[in-house]
């Protein structure tokens, strides 16, 4: 072990502040014991959202050149000479490839979402010696719409750690949310720069509230983003106080206290993201209402999910969360089939396992 220690990992990340790279690299750094992490980071990073390895930065770059300089300059400067360059967000893929050809390393990209407006956005990730991909779906997404040698791309499923206790209660939450005692709470969750797919969410909460009139929609994301993802934010919420339903329209970044809590988890994006929100959804119990997009050969059982139009015809949408909400006994049976889907398949240690294989080939 002493002798693999030597073996340097280097992590690549927007931000210390995200919520998701606290929950993803929080979990695996620490088990993965016989390397010796190093991460970096690229945006301001607050006190609290510390990894605690000992071998971390935030280095302010906002330019993909600058990005690898500063990278090299402080991996020269503090002697760190890394075996394996792992980006787990597709933007810094080109910033990665050049410093891993810089150190002689391998490089590693993560590839979990596809944005259908900018269809060679991945194209960096795709560049590395290996692109990881989470769902089958987009990797097919990829081979349809950039050139690349998929001899290079791996399968590397998430991984879910099912909540052992809730941090808060329900009352509590909707209490924090300023919602009623009785309210049905529906919650989005995703990349915030999805936005005018957010915006069915909010037609179809308009449509579900004639008929279940404690429906209450709750968008769930990160408030310490970028800049353009707090404007999206806000461009959300300023059409949905157009619409009038600024009264039944939430947004919180208390993604993992109220996760567990919602009564149903809609993805009506009509790309494959937020693959690891529906797992996470799936795994604390919670029904599921998602586009067909969102779903590969042999993501998650199809007879498990609520399924509506890719297109996410906001009528549909309503429809499936009235059908979740109006047989709650068929709702709990494909939920508990669910979550233990979940539990068997998308363990943290199978991820750890096939992590180490892409590491050492």
């Amino acid at each position: 072990m002493g002798n693999r220690r030597a073996k340097t990992i280097l992590h690549l990340i927007s931000s210390f502040d995200s919520s998701e790279t606290k929950r993803v690299l929080g979990a695996i750094l620490p088990r993965l014991d016989e390397y010796a992490p190093c991460v970096i980071a690229f945006r301001g990073r607050t006190p609290d959202a510390a990894l605690s390895i000992g071998r971390e930065v935030a280095l302010e770059s906002h330019f993909s050149g600058e990005k690898t300089f500063r990278a090299a300059a402080w991996l020269l400067r503090e002697r760190i000479r890394p075996s394996v360059v792992h980006v787990w967000d597709s933007q810094l893929a080109a910033t990665g490839v050049r410093l891993a050809k810089i150190f002689r390393a391998k490089s590693v990209a993560f590839v979990d979402e596809c944005d259908p407006w900018i269809f060679d956005s991945a194209r960096g990730a795709l560049a590395a010696d290996a692109a990881l991909f989470a769902q089958d779906a987009v990797r097919k997404f990829h081979a349809r719409c950039v050139s690349a040698r998929a001899s290079k791309w791996e399968s590397l499923p998430h991984f879910v750690e099912l909540p052992s206790n809730l941090s808060r209660t329900r009352e509590e939450i909707l209490e924090a949310l300023e919602l009623p005692k009785d309210a049905l709470l529906i919650g989005c969750a995703g990349p915030p720069r999805a936005w005018k797919r957010w915006k069915w969410a909010i037609w179809s909460i308009d449509s579900i509230v004639r008929v279940h009139p404690t429906a209450r929609l709750v968008f769930l994301c990160d408030s310490r983003g970028t800049q353009a993802e707090e404007r999206v934010v806000r461009e959300t919420q300023l059409f949905a106080r157009q619409y009038e339903r600024e009264n039944i329209v939430r947004f919180s970044a208390a993604y993992e206290e109220i996760l567990p809590h919602l009564d149903v988890f809609w993805n009506l994006q009509s790309t494959p993201g937020a693959a690891r929100s529906m797992l996470e959804a799936g795994g604390a119990g919670v029904p599921i209402v998602t586009t067909d997009a969102a779903l590969g050969d042999d993501f998650l059982p199809l007879e498990t999910l609520h399924i509506i139009p890719t297109l996410g015809e906001t009528l549909a949408a309503a429809r499936a969360t009235h059908g979740v909400l109006h047989r709650p006994q068929e709702t709990q049976e494909k939920s508990a089939q669910l979550r233990q889907f979940i539990a068997k398949r998308y363990s943290l240690d199978a991820y750890l396992k096939r992590l180490r294989e892409i590491y050492e080939r």
